[in-house]
């Protein structure tokens, strides 16, 4: 009953609402000896890796839409700038306004929603780095082919990825400086996570083999 629960809640997470975006669901395949070599391999793109690649994408949804209400079925955003809450996409806006007019309060509100933020992405994340480590160099191709086909010229991403494990938090320190770099970089996290999904037939069919049920 738990499995059931927990499959249910993953695959709810893939879908979107008309009022969000149709970013989370365009999928490209990733083809090659890279994507054929990992597809299914324990302790690399196996079940348990789409169950946290799962997670990590609807974090990611949360982060720059907001929460789902499950009454109301309205998204909630998890930062507070304002006195009210707003997902990173909503924040960009007001980052850009905030910085024409040199508000040093509403400034420091915004560079708080961006620390947390990047807190919070970490550690969600770890996870699943920790999982993919050895087989980095690969992953980096996978990135690099997802990204060619969506005609991503270039992205963060390539760095986070080659960084050594637990020096992540450099890259955002030293390269991510606003919440709009950080909302790019979420949306091509995204991207390529749900192509390696779509990309993992057999990978998937272990998660629903052991969530499914």
């Amino acid at each position: 009953m738990k499995q059931a629960l927990i499959f249910s809640m993953l695959l709810l997470s893939q879908s979107v609402r008309a009022d969000a975006t149709k970013k989370f669901d365009t999928y490209v395949k990733l083809e090659g000896r890279e994507i054929q070599g990992l597809d299914g391999i324990t302790n690399a793109l196996d079940g348990e890796a789409i169950r946290q690649i799962l997670l990590v994408r609807a974090k990611i949804k949360e982060m720059l839409l907001g929460e789902l209400d499950p009454k109301t079925k309205q998204r909630v955003g998890k930062c507070v700038f304002d006195g009210k809450k707003y997902g990173i996409d909503s924040l960009v806006k007001f980052e850009e306004q905030v910085a024409k007019e040199h508000n040093i309060v509403k400034s420091k509100e915004i560079n708080n929603c961006l620390e947390n933020a990047k807190k919070d992405f970490l550690d969600t994340t770890r996870e699943f780095i920790e999982r993919i480590t050895w087989t980095k160099s690969l992953v980096i191709d996978l990135i690099q082919q997802s990204f060619t086909k969506r005609k991503i010229k270039k992205s963060l991403c390539f760095e986070w990825i080659n960084t050594p494990l637990g020096k992540e938090e450099e890259v955002f320190a030293t390269k991510v400086k606003t919440l709009k770099e950080f909302d790019i970089f979420l949306n091509h996290v995204n991207m390529f996570l749900g192509d390696l999904i779509f990309s993992c037939p057999k990978a998937f069919s272990q998660f629903k083999q052991k969530y499914g049920k």
